[in-house]
This record gives structure tokens, sequence and C-alpha cells, in this order.
């Protein structure tokens, strides 16, 4: 399996698959996916260090990370706990619960880290021309000037 997310690729390959010797630590690491009845549980590791959502905490590089994904019954919500197994770190391993919501009416936009993500929603949106008009007016104090969003003038 393989998708992305935050614009990182990250595979996910069969559980019975090991970890080549010299595959390399990285923000993703080396995932492994297996079926538990049915959930299906991801298993993590080859991690970088870096910093991780628990609570800001450091990670190390011997740590693991196990992820189980659970449908609910009429399939309008994906279940997750994360669990981080890190005893350098923790006394116990902390867990993360997450949920997702489907809603047929989402628009996707493609992750970008992008500093200008304000205005490409507002032009994604076609409210762009409305923005430029309200913020010249503020600019120039209420004159009632005529811009336009592709104007040439």
């Amino acid at each position: 399996m393989l998708y992305k997310m935050h614009g990182l690729s990250r595979r996910i390959y069969p559980y019975d698959q090991e970890a080549p010797e010299y595959y390399p630590h990285s923000y993703m690491g080396y995932a492994r996916g297996r079926w538990d009845g049915n959930d299906y549980v991801i298993k993590t590791t080859h991690l970088s260090r870096n910093v991780r959502d628990f609570n800001g905490g450091n990670i190390l590089e011997n740590i693991q990370i196990v992820e189980r994904f659970t449908m609910s019954d009429g399939g309008s919500r994906l279940n997750m706990v994360l669990t981080l197994y890190d005893p350098e770190n923790y006394l116990k391993p902390p867990i993360r619960r997450r949920a997702l919501v489907l809603k047929n009416d989402t628009i996707l936009y493609p992750y970008e880290c992008d500093p200008d993500s304000f205005f490409r929603q507002l032009y994604n949106e076609k409210r762009m021309e409305e923005f430029i008009k309200e913020t010249v007016k503020k600019l120039y104090h209420g004159t009632d000037r005529n811009y336009s969003l592709c104007s040439a003038s």
C-alpha cells in the first residue's frame, strides 16, 4: 500500500516482509501492515530521530509505532489508535486516538507547504476577487476604485 501525507510518501509492506539491512531511517520509517480480523494493523520501525505529536516528546531511532485502524459498522468513521513503544523515554506506551469521518461533499486538495495557502484557498473557492476588492477598499479608505484580479491596467 502506498499513500501520501503532508507531501511525504509512505509505503506499507506486507507484515511478513522484514526491512532490508540497508534500509535507512526516515521520517516515515519502515511500515508493515496486516489484517487482524476487521482491523488493519501497521507496525512502523526505522524512524528518524525527531519530535512526535505525543506531547512533543523526543523520538529515538529504536522506537516502534503500532497503528490500529477500525472501520465503524456503518462505514462512515475510521477509528485509529496509535501506540508508541519507546521504553527509553516512556514508562508506559503513550496512546493517541484519532477518527476520520466520511463526508461525501468534501473536496480534497493536494497538500502543499505553501506560504500562500490562504490565497490558494480563496482562489479555489472563487473568492479571490472579493478579497482583493475588500483589501483595496481598506487600503484606500473606501475610495471607489474598480480593481479586477485579471485586469492589465
